[in-house]
């Protein structure tokens, strides 16, 4: 199923406006072979201090652990600025206290024996910092950032596109609505 961003979002009951940052220009032709491994993005955040693994705007990386690693994030989790692609041969458990997409966000369908499992940990307020209102920065000053509270997982201004169930599954259903106590629609 594909989500798409962009739009109107409702954050901190407050209608919103997010769009995809303007720094991405075409996340599509991205592919694994000249993508960013993942594990270099951790272990750059890590080295540096940061308390976010960041995918730039405009580039690619790949989840590169195929052999279903623990894999913690720093304290903030992960910005999806640019594209964060989940190749059918990932398998890895990702604990996480957020995931903020405002690029694209990519899952293939994992190959036989393969698993991604998404665990969302901590109870830390996590903040969205909106890519172009921030001006491409975390500052906690930026008036623009937005509380999402504990184990955020906010598509904004991004696409979500998971391709993990079988087509023929339905992702939802229909409810009833009771007209009386004789008449379901």
């Amino acid at each position: 199923s594909t989500r798409h961003g962009g739009g109107i979002a409702l954050v901190n009951g407050m209608i919103s406006n997010h769009e995809t940052p303007s720094c991405n220009i075409d996340l599509d032709s991205c592919d694994v072979a000249t993508a960013t491994p993942l594990s270099s993005l951790i272990a750059t955040a890590v080295a540096n201090g940061s308390t976010r693994v960041i995918v730039p705007c405009n580039s690619c990386a790949y989840v590169d652990y195929d052999d279903g690693s623990t894999v913690t994030l720093p304290e903030h989790g992960i910005d999806v600025v640019g594209r964060l692609m989940f190749p059918s041969s990932a398998s890895v458990v990702l604990n996480t206290p957020a995931i903020f997409v405002q690029g694209k966000m990519d899952m293939a369908k994992p190959d036989p024996g393969k698993t991604v499992n998404v665990n969302f940990i901590g109870t830390q307020d996590q903040y969205y910092y909106p890519h172009d209102a921030c001006n491409g920065g975390y500052d906690t000053n930026c008036m623009h950032k937005h509380n999402m509270g504990a184990k955020a997982f906010v598509v904004a201004g991004g696409t979500l596109d998971i391709h993990a169930v079988d087509p023929a599954c339905p992702s939802w259903t229909k409810l009833k609505y009771k007209h009386s106590d004789t008449l379901l629609e």
